[in-house]
């Protein structure tokens, strides 16, 4: 909800309309096929789609595939799922924006290590995306810096996630060592 309204803000602002769409989560895959089939029939002049559901990219792709309007109408996305990719590689997907999602995995852990050392807790638990976009450990886990687009002309190779800019294992393997010493 929170990135929703913030891109709507920020594409508004940009001098973009900005036309939505209810999803149903239940049935996604039809959902999003009907809800663009109706942004294209209703838009003519559409220049992209921007999914806040990763699963709505390569649903769109094949919506834009059968209207032949796969690179003349964006198709934009969170999230670097396999599919994702592929969808990008395949043509009819313009980017997504990734950020690591493991990266909440370690920051979890290390929670879990601040609690049975210090009885104490530096977020929530798990920490919550709140939590983490204000830095509590020095380094972007879920924003800024973190983020990377990843489009054609970064693609990794096909079957791979993209790969983060901070490398969290190695991060957190100082941190414990520093602090607990171990590692």
């Amino acid at each position: 909800m929170k990135r929703d309204q913030q891109f709507q803000a920020d594409a508004k602002a940009a001098g973009a309309t900005v036309y939505t769409y209810p999803i149903d989560l239940s049935n996604l895959a039809g959902a999003a096929t009907t809800a663009a089939h109706a942004a294209l029939l209703a838009h003519p002049g559409l220049n992209a789609f921007w999914g806040d559901i990763d699963g709505e990219l390569p649903v769109v792709a094949q919506v834009l595939k059968a209207a032949n309007k796969c690179g003349k109408v964006g198709n934009f996305n969170f999230y670097d799922d396999l599919i994702n990719l592929k969808t990008i590689a395949g043509g009819c997907a313009t980017a997504v924006s990734s950020s690591p999602v493991g990266a909440d995995g370690w920051a979890a852990i290390d929670q879990l290590a601040e609690f049975f050392s210090r009885k104490k807790s530096i977020t929530s638990f798990p920490p919550t995306w709140s939590v983490l976009e204000v830095h509590p450990y020095g380094v972007d886990i879920r924003t800024g810096a973190a983020i990377v687009i990843t489009d054609k002309t970064n693609l990794p190779a096909s079957g791979q996630y993209v790969t983060p800019r901070t490398d969290y294992p190695v991060f957190f393997a100082a941190k414990w060592k520093k602090e607990y010493g171990v590692g």
